[in-house]
Parts: structure tokens; C-alpha cells; sequence
């Protein structure tokens, strides 16, 4: 299994959580994601409508700090 399966497969798992109620948990399995395949723009797609659920502080966590740069 290459990096863009594994990408895809933990962006699933991300839908799933979401779908769980499980927010932390489907922004990391997105993060692992993210940083496998950030060419998909799918997953980027599925990072912005996730974000909207966290209420973002200073400092933000620097795995997610790092996707809003990107």
C-alpha cells in the first residue's frame, strides 16, 4: 500500500470520526493525512469543513498551525 492509499484510508477514518462526534481524533487521523498526501486537494477540502468545529486560540497547536499555513 502506497502513501496516497494510506493518505486516503486515514481520511476516511477522519470522515468516520467526524460522523462520531469524535472531533480531536478526525482532526489527527486528517493531520496524518495531510502530511502524506497534501497534494489531495480532497483532503484539504475535508480539512476545511473540519476546522470549522474547533474554536482556535492562540497558540494553536503547531501540527494544525502549520495546515492553515499551507
Amino acid at each position: 500500500m502506497g502513501k496516497m492509499e494510506i493518505a486516503r484510508a486515514h481520511g476516511e477514518l477522519s470522515a468516520r470520526q467526524l460522523a462520531q462526534g469524535n472531533y480531536a481524533a478526525a482532526l489527527e487521523s486528517l493531520t496524518t493525512a495531510l502530511g502524506l498526501a497534501p497534494q489531495v486537494d480532497s483532503l484539504w477540502a475535508q480539512f476545511s469543513e473540519l476546522i470549522r468545529y474547533f474554536n482556535l486560540r492562540h497558540p494553536v497547536p503547531a501540527p494544525v498551525r502549520g495546515l492553515l499555513a499551507a
